[in-house]
Formats: C-alpha cells, sequence, structure tokens
C-alpha cells in the first residue's frame, strides 16, 4: 500500500525487517496527519548522480588507508532479521544501537522475526545478537505513524570491544554537510559512503524531533543509517523517501528527496537513559563520550519519560 501525498508518493525505505517483543514510546499526545504517515516498504530511491562508494574507495580518495577508515566509522553496520537487512550504528555506548523503528516493526505493528543480529562493518563476520526485549521503540506502529516517530533504540547482548561508539551532535542546521554510512550500496547488504548536505526542514513534532531532506543517494538495506556531521557524531537517522517515480534516478528536488529523522526529543531520551544504564552495567565508556551522557539532562519520570516497555 502507498500513501498520496498530493502527486507525490510517501514511503520508507530500509528492510522488509523482523523483531520480536519491542517497547513502545508513551509520548502520544496527538495523532498524525496522512501527510506525515510513512507508508509501508517499497524496493529503493537513487538521486542522480549516485555518489556512494565503498569503504576503500572512500578511504582512497579521503587520503587515508581502510584499517583508519574503519577505526573512525567502526560503529555503523547492517542489522539482519533471518534474510532482510537494514543499518545500524553504535551510539554513546559499545553495546547500544539506534536504528528505524520500521527495521523491527512490520506495518500494523506486528512484531517481524524472533531474533536480529547487529553486524559492526569495520569487523567483517562478527555478529552479535540484538538484545530484542531491550528494543524502545518511538511508535508501535511506524509503518502508519508519522515519520518523526519512526526511530528505535537497542542493546546488544554483549560490548563490542575495540570499536568507538559515535557521540551525539545538535540538530543539524540547512546547508550542513553530513556523511551517511550504510547498507544498500549496489545489493542491500553492501555498504556504501557518501557526502552530501540537509537541504530543508520537511516537517517537525511538538516532542522537538524535526525531519530533514538531504541528497545522499540510498536503498534497500540503508534504512536507519546514521548522518554523520564533521566531527563523526549522529546528528540524524535515515528513514525514507519522497518521489514521483521511486524506480527513477533523479536529481535532488522537492519531488525527489530522501528524508531523515533527528535525534531530538524522546529519541534522545531513550538513547541517554539506555547509554546511561550501559555504562552503570558495564563501566565501559570513552571518557568524551561518557562526560555527553552525563551532561544530558532529562526527566526520566512523567510525561518527560522516553519510553515504556511492554
Amino acid at each position: 500500500m502507498r500513501i498520496s501525498l498530493g502527486s507525490l508518493l510517501l514511503a520508507t525505505l530500509g528492510a522488509a525487517f523482523a523483531s520480536s517483543p519491542f517497547s513502545s514510546t508513551v509520548e502520544r499526545e496527538f495523532l498524525a496527519t496522512p501527510t506525515e504517515r510513512p507508508a509501508p516498504y517499497v524496493r529503493a530511491v537513487s538521486l542522480d548522480p549516485d555518489r556512494r562508494l565503498p569503504p576503500s574507495e572512500f578511504a582512497r580518495y579521503a587520503g587515508i588507508g581502510l584499517p583508519e577508515f574503519h577505526a573512525q566509522y567502526g560503529a555503523s553496520g547492517l542489522v539482519r532479521c533471518g534474510t532482510a537487512v537494514g543499518s545500524g550504528q553504535l551510539t554513546l555506548a559499545n553495546n547500544v544501537i539506534t536504528t528505524a523503528a520500521h527495521v523491527f516493526i512490520a506495518a500494523g505493528g506486528t512484531p517481524r522475526n524472533p531474533s536480529c543480529v547487529f553486524e559492526p562493518a569495520g569487523n567483517p563476520g562478527k555478529s552479535i545478537a540484538i538484545d530484542m526485549h531491550s528494543i524502545i521503540a518511538g511508535s508501535a506502529t511506524p509503518m502508519d505513524d508519522r515519520a518523526t516517530l519512526d526511530w528505535a533504540v537497542a542493546r546488544l547482548s554483549m560490548p563490542l570491544d575495540g570499536v568507538k561508539p559515535y557521540a551525539l551532535g545538535t540538530t543539524p542546521e540547512i546547508s550542513s554537510r553530513v556523511l551517511m554510512y550504510g547498507g544498500g550500496n549496489g545489493e542491500a547488504g553492501n555498504m556504501g559512503v557518501e557526502r552530501c548536505s540537509i537541504r530543508s526542514e520537511t516537517a517537525t513534532s511538538p516532542e522537538g524531533i524535526q525531519e530533514v531532506s538531504f541528497d545522499c543517494s540510498a536503498a534497500h538495506g540503508g534504512s536507519g543509517s546514521a548522518l554523520l556531521n564533521e566531527n563523526r557524531e549522529v546528528v540524524g537517522i535515515f528513514v525514507g523517501y519522497r518521489t514521483l517515480d521511486a524506480k527513477a534516478a533523479r536529481p535532488f528536488s522537492a519531488t525527489h528527496y530522501n528524508f531523515a529523522i533527528t535525534i531530538d526529543g524522546a529519541f534522545r531520551r531513550a538513547l541517554i537513559l539506555a547509554a546511561r544504564e550501559s555504562r552503570r552495567e558495564t563501566g565501559h565508556g570513552d571518557g568524551d563520550i561518557t562526560g555527553q551522557i552525563r551532561r544530558e539532562q532529562i526527566d526520566p519520570t512523567g510525561t518527560d519519560a522516553a519510553a515504556s516497555r511492554r
């Protein structure tokens, strides 16, 4: 099913993913309008030109070796649920990932597969189980709800040693440069890297999360990829696109673009709480990131609570 948005078609990218028990946010004070709702998964969208590169080529053009690239961007990886593929990244802790909620939850709010794993791109062959009961999502029905609720935070079953998680950046400004590193480069399971720009704010929400358009290309397997700023801090999560023709590669325009959501509001609070819990339990943490976790001011109770577990 697709939802008509004037002459546009609105859809989410990513995986026909599987999931298990998940948590849903309590911040559902208002109903979404039809123009805010992502429709169920469809195949892919690309911009013209498509500048995505495999990590080895990107590293060569950047004048660094592949090991250095993996040291800088090793927190990114793939999320696999059975044969389906999406993207995610370690954020604030080496056992906490951020991704899109529709990576785990099907249309209608149906949990998908009972197990999923995270595969860090810098550690080929390594696969770590996701704790499916730890998942906190912005919506119990992300495929049918507004895009600003299409976020998820989850814990891994064990820390990923030797990989530095990404820190959090501030809400990106229009025209700021970002880098997207995720799946969908030719095939869903192939990682690709591209630098591009935030182009416009396309929606806002009462809880503070913004939806922004950007001009990187994307495809099936890329849902949940982080947008990283020049300091390699996460400033957004790729969740979908709007286009007149999903099969055609076209230049960026008001009728053909990919969009992301910022890590603000309940999304940010859920992430901070998960990272604090991880820090207490494992004692692991990068000094700078631990400082950021401590500085974040949140109210973990009442209407400001990030989420409630089922």
